[in-house]
């Protein structure tokens, strides 16, 4: 077994990858008001500290849109003011308490699709792989991070597992797409019928590719 994760009792740290947009929201806000930040991959939530603050801010990922939601129905109790915001927003009017209320609106557009990253050419000339290569090279670790499913990819795009192997990249992300509610591509395809409503998705997205089954996407997606 390997991985970041293996290595931090070695590194004395918590965590591989810390959430870097808490401490960056508490350095934008003013000096005279004190902020604290909780993240739950460092520690657990103090409640009580929660209970005593004018103002609590939850966020999280997709992928965590359960523990948010959890996390928000603990603190209703507590009669503290919650916003939340983030790419998984909850709305004022969702049942759910009446402090909650909306901090943002992201409308975030789909990013361009996977191409196969052996032959794409950059503007130097080389391949994605050759620029890679040059970079560990360097003495740089490369980590990768991939979306597949948008509308032109086909199954060859799966190609991207090999991709990783020969790039010997060592941390790899490879994900679905998710249609994010209330943005440009999930309003187009409800219209099209090509999202599943339910918000717990047993194929690991919200989306109905068009190039392949919703199942042709789980399985390339996970396969190695």
């Amino acid at each position: 077994m390997y991985g970041p994760g293996y290595a931090m009792p070695f590194l004395r740290a918590k965590t591989a990858s810390p959430i870097a947009s808490l401490p960056l929201l508490a350095a934008l806000i003013p000096a005279e008001h004190n902020v604290t930040s909780i993240d739950e991959n460092v520690e657990p939530i103090d409640f009580a500290r929660c209970a005593r603050a004018d103002i609590v801010g939850v966020t999280g990922m997709i992928v965590q849109r359960t523990r948010v939601i959890a996390i928000i129905d603990h603190l209703k109790p507590l009669g503290v003011l919650v916003v939340s915001g983030g790419r998984r927003r909850v709305d004022a009017d969702d049942g759910r308490g009446e402090h909650r209320r909306r901090l943002c609106r992201h409308r975030v557009p789909m990013r361009h699709p996977c191409v196969k990253p052996k032959t794409r050419e950059l503007r130097k000339g080389g391949s994605m792989l050759d620029e890679v290569r040059a970079i560990q090279c360097a003495g740089l670790e490369v980590w990768s991070g991939m979306i597949l499913g948008f509308d032109n990819d086909h199954p060859d795009i799966f190609d991207a597992h090999r991709f990783i192997t020969e790039a010997r990249i060592i941390n790899p992300l490879i994900n679905m797409l998710v249609a994010i509610h209330g943005t440009p591509p999930h309003a187009r395809l409800k219209t099209e019928g090509r999202l599943d409503p339910s918000d717990e998705h047993t194929d690991g997205t919200n989306v109905i590719p068009l190039q392949m089954s919703r199942e042709e996407l789980q399985q390339g997606a996970l396969s190695p």
